[in-house]
């Protein structure tokens, strides 16, 4: 989606004139918006120019104090669109250097060569749920507990998500987030409990506030790594009102800069034997959707390069 778009959309939305949202900006940021005017608001709709990604963000964090919604004004927009409209190349970027779990085999392979799919939409599971045990046993130095069946059992719940990323119907990436109830994952992000121990009641239905909590990420190079996280903001987006927070674990220091990245915070940590430290991050999800990383993965089609 092109900036302009959404701004026009919005304004027209809650009934605003340029006047109004020029001295409502002003009152909302000050410092920010002192020197707005009419002009200026008008060539940003027209697309002429835009602010850059603070004031963008201001100017959403402006439109939810007149909305119940993170991103106000997307709620109409369905996820193949949201989906389309994502510039791969913002989140390709996210990553940086490459990682223990992004590795680069091999990095020639176009986009349009990948795929994602939920992992019940194909003939991978058993595979998918080895390689997903071989994984969790190399990055949590053993100590994962979650098992076959348990995969088995909590890929079947809707509400989750266990995506796959292939090419030539071959594994190229994975990525699984959890939907569980707030007071559930509390416990998690503070080591009260751990994955393993989760039943069925623990998790949160589409209708109920829950939280989403990524437990396996890995992808054979940054373009399945990108895929699978635009799948995954878009499902963050489409699902912003019955999503309260989103977090992690992990015993990966090179996991670090990516969850800051995507705005996560350190929580808390848990040492083990041998100097292995388990640390949780969260963040709520306002925090992830409304940053000038997403701003540019959402709001920049029309400076997105061509994906390669």
């Amino acid at each position: 989606m092109y900036f302009y778009e959404y701004l026009k959309t919005c304004r027209d939305r809650f009934g605003l004139t340029q006047e109004d949202l020029v001295s409502d900006l002003y009152h909302f940021d000050e410092s920010l918006f002192k020197s707005l005017d009419s002009v200026t608001l008008s060539r940003w709709e027209l697309g002429k120019s835009h602010p850059n990604a603070s004031k963008q963000v201001q100017i959403i964090r402006y439109f939810q104090t007149r909305d119940d919604l993170i991103l106000p004004c997307f709620d109409g927009a369905g996820s193949e669109l949201i989906e389309k409209n994502i510039c791969r190349n913002s989140i390709y970027n996210l990553f940086g250097k490459q990682t223990s779990f992004i590795l680069n085999f091999p990095d020639s392979i176009s986009v349009d060569e990948l795929t994602v799919h939920q992992i019940l939409e194909t003939n991978m599971i058993n595979e998918m749920i080895n390689i997903t045990l071989d994984l969790n046993r190399e990055f949590t130095h053993n100590h994962s507990l979650i098992t076959a069946e348990q995969l088995k059992e909590w890929m079947h719940y809707p509400h989750n998500m266990f995506l796959t990323c292939e090419y030539n119907k071959q594994f190229f990436g994975l990525l699984y987030a959890l939907r569980v109830k707030p007071d559930i994952f509390e416990k998690l992000m503070s080591f009260d409990i751990h994955v393993s121990d989760l039943v069925r009641d623990d998790f949160a239905d589409m209708d109920e506030m829950g939280c989403s909590l990524i437990i396996s990420f890995f992808a054979m190079n940054t373009k399945a790594a990108t895929l699978l996280s635009i799948r995954y903001f878009t499902c963050l987006i489409v699902s912003q009102k019955k999503i309260e927070s989103v977090g992690a674990l992990t015993m990966q220091k090179d996991a670090i800069r990516l969850m800051e990245t995507i705005n996560l915070s350190h929580y808390k940590s848990k040492d083990y034997e041998s100097q292995i430290t388990k640390q949780s991050f969260r963040a709520p999800l306002s925090d992830v959707l409304v940053n000038e990383n997403i701003v540019r993965m959402l709001l920049a089609k029309d400076t997105c390069p061509k994906d390669d």
